[in-house]
């Protein structure tokens, strides 16, 4: 898992984004997905996940948003498994760049793949798994243990070309959640605020 750091968003923004649709362009997402969206990044920048766990940075984004139900914390690579018994749903994606927003990417280790860790990292050990979110900006993460501008982590080339959208259920309590969240300190979070600027 890469050591990129970028500017950060609050969490149930992603949420949102991942039942709504998930529409690739941005100006159709509505209030309350930009609002999950920005949670989500926002969680991601302070949850205090350490480097190398992309496994407990989206399983903290996922609680925070209120998708975090059959779900437990693992490796990266091991998130296959249990978003598909968790009952989310498996999208054919060959590109994580354009892969749809709110959805869940998991990447397979070196170990797996080649026998080896070619990359040197945990995620060539352990795999990578990252949340897909929006910025106030119309700009793409990919948010783990932290948020990052580029997909994969160490590993972008063992991506498994299958995003994981959570299964349908009603969005009425994320979205409370996020605007509860905006009307009690939104405006005084300077992080929040940075995340949702254009």
């Amino acid at each position: 898992m890469s050591r990129h750091s970028p500017p950060f968003i609050p969490v149930a923004a992603l949420a949102l984004l991942v039942f709504a649709g998930f529409s690739a362009r941005a100006q159709s997402l509505t209030y309350d997905q930009r609002l999950l969206h920005i949670m989500a990044l926002r969680t991601s920048m302070t949850d205090a996940v350490g480097p190398g766990y992309c496994g407990r940075g989206v399983f903290s984004v996922l609680s925070t948003l209120g998708l975090g139900d059959k779900i437990q914390s693992a490796n990266g690579e091991d998130w296959f498994a249990i978003l598909k018994s968790a009952g989310w749903r498996a999208v054919r994606c060959n590109d994580p760049a354009r892969s749809p927003l709110g959805s869940v990417l998991v990447y397979l280790s070196d170990r797996r793949l080649y026998g080896r860790n070619i990359h040197g990292t945990a995620g060539g050990n352990y795999g990578h798994v990252e949340f897909v979110a929006l910025d106030g900006a119309n700009r793409r993460w990919y948010v783990s243990d932290k948020p990052r501008h580029l997909p994969g982590g160490s590993v972008p080339e063992n991506f498994t070309r299958i995003a994981w959208l959570p299964p349908d259920a009603p969005l009425t309590p994320v979205f409370s959640r996020a605007r509860s969240y905006v009307a009690a300190q939104g405006s005084t979070d300077p992080v929040f605020m940075r995340a949702a600027q254009p």
